[in-house]
């Protein structure tokens, strides 16, 4: 990983291994919306609060059979409050999660 230009407050850093955000930063962090691609094409586009997904956000992985779809509420880097998880087989659980568990029926 690089370091981050403190002074920068919209902009792409590039990573060594590949990833790249493209976004807001706040102190060097990234914050409020911005995109983080995985070297592997997963791919996270929401907000951001110092570095942590934070507020709404989509996550989609780029699987063999397809592409993955998770919209998520997040709280301090976890999945916390609404979200939806499509699974490889179209079916789908909408409903809260807690500290990154799907919690209740959905």
């Amino acid at each position: 990983m690089i370091h981050h230009a403190t002074n920068v407050t919209q902009g792409t850093l590039h990573y060594y291994d590949g990833d790249f955000y493209k976004g807001h930063w706040k102190d060097g962090k990234m914050d409020a919306h911005g995109v983080y691609q995985f070297h592997n094409g997963d791919r996270y586009d929401g907000e951001w609060v110092e570095d942590q997904r934070h507020g709404r956000g989509t996550i989609v992985y780029k699987g063999g059979d397809g592409h993955i779809h998770e919209k998520y509420e997040w709280c301090r880097g976890q999945m916390h409050g609404n979200g939806a998880y499509w699974y490889g087989d179209g079916s789908l659980y909408e409903g809260e999660w807690k500290s990154d568990q799907m919690h209740g029926n959905g």
